[in-house]
């Protein structure tokens, strides 16, 4: 088994929130059970998200989603806000 846990910090309550619903989501959600299991924690300024796999490669391509998901949704809100830190 291999295992990564991203730790992401963010700069309010309403966007760790927000950002927090969104990933928990798609972790109810997997591609595939067998092969990887997610899980995501928050709290006020912190997101946890812990992923195990089977193989190498499928935890890379996790990892891959959940940071380009935070990217997205980040950039979504900083074009919305004009700067998550206005947030």
């Amino acid at each position: 088994m291999y295992r990564a846990q991203l730790r992401i910090e963010l700069c309010g309550r309403q966007v760790t929130e927000a950002l927090c619903r969104s990933l928990k989501a798609e972790a109810k959600a997997p591609v595939d059970r067998e092969r990887s299991a997610v899980s995501v924690e928050c709290n006020e300024h912190e997101i946890l998200i812990s992923i195990t796999a089977k193989s190498l490669s499928t935890l890379r391509a996790i990892l891959n989603t959940y940071l380009y998901l935070i990217h997205a949704a980040s950039s979504v809100l900083e074009e919305l806000s004009g700067g998550l830190r206005d947030i």
